[in-house]
């Protein structure tokens, strides 16, 4: 007979095709890899269906995180993976003001993490509670986040004081990020971005389509009269060609 050792897993993803697919998932079990002892939520990949277990969150010199890892999303050709964490010790970017929760990126062909949640002056988000949830683009290239600003006013992005979570979008090539949620005068506003949102590209427009969809609640991203208050759909678009959307 063939002894199993059980263990249990949460958010599934899976990514890419053929023989390069490969499953990722967080798990709190300690048997999955040797030398498991943070008793933390972590980040694990597998490569479908007979290969190893690896566990992503931790250092290229195998120093696991000192906090828990959530929430892995892939990306379709299986070489980008993003997920929340509040260890501080899986980068060597300077956490000292950093924030709780941070988004992190896994480049699985280098086997690197980098830090997503970034300031336009590069360094870790300081003004959020958390940064949970975070979408990939197909190629890995684009991620996007939601972000508070809470206390931390104009710190991470200028002119933001709206003291509300927005939809940022993070390019991973030029290393820049953005807030996106704005109204089309570029204004911040008091409407709260849904901690969901999702990001899509289209390279082979020029220049490319990067598309983010989110929700928010209130009237100024609409700009319509007597808007009611409630939650509605938006939708973000960069480069490609300008798009006319109906309501059928």
């Amino acid at each position: 007979g063939i002894d199993v050792m059980w263990a249990g897993g949460d958010f599934p993803e899976i990514g890419g095709q053929g023989n390069n697919t490969w499953v990722f998932f967080e798990s709190e079990a300690d048997n999955l890899v040797p030398a498991d002892t943070n008793n933390r939520p972590d980040i694990f990949m597998k490569k479908v269906p007979t290969g190893a277990i690896t566990r992503v969150s931790q250092t290229p010199a195998g120093v696991e995180a000192n906090e828990r890892s959530d929430y892995p999303r892939i990306s379709e050709d299986a070489s980008t993976i993003v997920f929340s964490t509040q260890a501080d010790n899986l980068t060597s970017d300077d956490y000292s003001q950093a924030a709780t929760s941070q988004v992190l990126y896994y480049d699985r062909m280098n086997t690197l993490l980098h830090l997503a949640s970034k300031n336009e002056s590069g360094l870790p988000l300081y003004g959020q509670d958390y940064s949970i949830l975070a979408s990939v683009s197909d190629s890995g290239r684009y991620i996007s986040y939601v972000y508070q600003d809470e206390t931390y006013v104009g710190v991470d992005f200028a002119d933001d004081d709206d003291y509300r979570e927005d939809a940022v979008l993070f390019d991973t090539v030029t290393q820049t990020p953005k807030i996106i949620s704005v109204t089309p005068q570029g204004d911040h506003t008091d409407d709260p971005v849904n901690s969901l949102v999702t990001v899509v590209e289209d390279e082979t427009l020029n220049p490319p389509l990067i598309g983010v969809t989110f929700s928010a609640t209130g009237p100024h991203f609409s700009e319509l009269d007597n808007h009611p208050g409630h939650l509605d759909m938006y939708l973000y678009q960069q480069g490609g060609p300008d798009l006319d959307l109906h309501i059928q």
